[in-house]
């Protein structure tokens, strides 16, 4: 049976989400253990996908995950996650071209000849391709500058202000892969051992300890706080 793992890094409200993900198959161990020179060996095989979704509306006026569409979401791996992150980072630098935008009669318009100039087109993976340009947003009755972002058709598209692209970047370039990986794998292997140790319904029965956190009056404001069990 195959167990799905999940952790949230990135949420741009209405837009796009973020999270990593690992897939464990209980009837698979993921650790191996061999013998060498009369020494113990263990590893751990797992291979986490850091997926990248387009939240959008399915009822008008309500922003929304539908029903899972492949073309919404991408899964990047290790590998080709420094390359998505790449192209990020140079449009975002290319949108510091001063060309690229202008004002006509104090409404800002896109230079559409520069905008194609930088407009990036790449592939991730074998079957999905991702567009990034640049566009103007319509945003509380005035106009500012943006990317689109889209996943394969035009029925996969969000868009993405200057400082959400800012946001996008540096989750994507500060999110710790490995450690994360490690700790969804060992979370949920700690859940298993306990359910098995202490009975299918262990864990639904476990509570935490209730604490309680007022100071005792009668020994001043240093008094210890006692915890009630």
């Amino acid at each position: 049976m195959k167990q799905i793992v999940r952790y949230r890094f990135m949420t741009i409200p209405n837009k796009m989400t973020g999270e990593i993900r690992l897939t464990i198959n209980s009837e698979r161990n993921n650790e191996y253990t061999s013998q060498y020179e009369g020494g113990k060996s263990t590893n751990i095989s797992i291979f986490p996908i850091i997926s990248i979704n387009i939240v959008k509306p399915h009822e008008e006026g309500v922003a929304a995950r539908a029903n899972w569409d492949p073309n919404e979401s991408i899964g990047l791996t290790k590998f080709n996650l420094p390359v998505f992150l790449s192209e990020l980072e140079a449009i975002q630098e290319a949108m510091k071209i001063p060309t690229l935008y202008q004002y006509t009669d104090n409404r800002l318009e896109l230079n559409e000849k520069e905008a194609m100039k930088i407009r990036k087109v790449f592939m991730v993976g074998t079957n999905m391709t991702v567009e990034l340009a640049p566009i103007v947003i319509e945003k509380d009755e005035g106009r500012i500058e943006g990317i689109k972002v889209k996943f394969n058709t035009d029925l996969n598209v969000t868009t993405l202000t200057l400082n959400e692209l800012t946001a996008v970047i540096y989750s994507l370039r500060t999110l710790p892969v490995d450690v994360l990986t490690l700790q969804l794998y060992t979370c949920f292997i700690n859940r298993q051992a306990f359910a098995r140790t202490k009975g299918p319904s262990a864990m639904a029965q476990y509570q935490r300890p209730i604490v309680d956190m007022t100071p005792y009056m009668g020994m001043g404001m240093g008094a210890p706080m006692t915890p009630m069990m």
